[in-house]
Parts: structure tokens; C-alpha cells; sequence
């Protein structure tokens, strides 16, 4: 039987599929949306630098939640345009983990993506449905000092139906 780790990618030529595959799944992550509209505190786990399907430059991130704990390990993704007109949301992004926005403004700054990994963000989330798939992306972050003054409880939100009537008539 063949055996793969994270670390190693899988060798598909040597494979024999009558002989089966062992994958770790240990390492997956949960997929699960989380309610939309609401904010979380997480961790960011990836800021990757690439080129968008269009060719232009992309920044995917993801960050996983660590509050509140119902929702701990869920992952809210991101991916930021490097054009232009679309910097104003990464920029967003690099003052909520600390950086100073006048410093930011001078001119070229370079960003070295791991020196943001492992950084708190409270995250307020915006999900979308593609395909029938619902995934929980960014439309919000903060830095994480704000944590306390936007935390709220899923649990006494959903014991309580007239909590939903209320924010859903407040929603415009």
C-alpha cells in the first residue's frame, strides 16, 4: 500500500491502484461556513502571493478561527487583487495586523508573507454559494485588540429566535 504525508507530495506514477492509497485526513481542515455577518477571532494561517486566473496579482489568505470555540478550526478565506484599484483591501489587512498606515503610504513596501503567519485578526465574515458549496470569506479584519468590544455569544443567539427576528429586521 502507498503511504503520503503532508510533506511529501504523492507519486502517482509507482502507484498501483489494486493495492489501495493510505492519505492522512488528520490535517484537513473544516470547511464548514460560518454564520455570515458576524465576527471572529482567528489566526492568520496563509498569505500567499500568486497570479490570479486573469493573470494579474493575487494574495490568498486564510485565517482560522479560535473564537468562539463552537466555531474553532473553521477557516475564513480571502483572496486580494494586487491591482490598484483593488489595494485599499490588502492594505486593510496589513494595518489590522499591525502595520502603520502612514509608513504603508510612502511608497513601495515589501511584504513578507511569514512574518504575518500566525498573527490575531478579529475577521467579520461574508459567505457566498458557489456551485451549492456555502464558504465563509473575509469582508472585514481588524486588528485583534478589538476582540472583546465585537465578541458575541452563538449560543444564546440561537437559544433565542426573537435575537435573529430582530437583527434580520435591522438588515438592510
Amino acid at each position: 500500500m502507498t503511504s503520503t504525508s503532508v510533506d511529501q507530495p504523492l507519486d502517482v506514477s509507482t502507484m498501483d491502484p489494486s493495492e489501495g492509497i493510505d492519505l492522512d485526513f488528520s490535517v484537513v481542515k473544516s470547511r464548514e461556513s460560518v454564520p455570515d455577518q458576524k465576527p471572529y477571532l482567528g489566526l492568520l494561517t496563509k498569505m500567499e502571493f500568486g497570479k490570479a486566473k486573469s493573470g494579474h496579482g493575487k494574495c490568498a489568505v486564510e485565517i482560522t478561527v479560535t473564537e468562539p470555540e463552537f466555531y474553532t478550526d473553521r477557516v475564513i478565506t480571502q483572496e486580494f487583487s494586487t491591482q490598484p484599484q483593488a489595494l485599499y483591501r490588502l492594505f486593510g489587512l496589513l494595518v489590522a495586523c499591525g502595520e502603520d498606515p502612514e509608513k504603508l503610504k510612502e511608497g513601495n513596501f515589501k511584504i513578507i508573507p511569514t512574518s504575518y503567519l500566525g498573527m490575531a485578526l478579529v475577521v467579520v465574515s461574508q459567505n457566498n454559494t458557489y456551485e451549492e458549496v456555502e464558504t465563509s470569506r473575509i469582508r472585514r479584519v481588524k486588528h485583534a485588540s478589538t476582540w472583546e468590544e465585537s465578541s458575541w455569544d452563538p449560543s444564546a443567539e440561537e437559544a433565542s429566535p426573537a435575537a435573529d427576528e430582530a437583527e434580520d429586521e435591522a438588515t438592510f
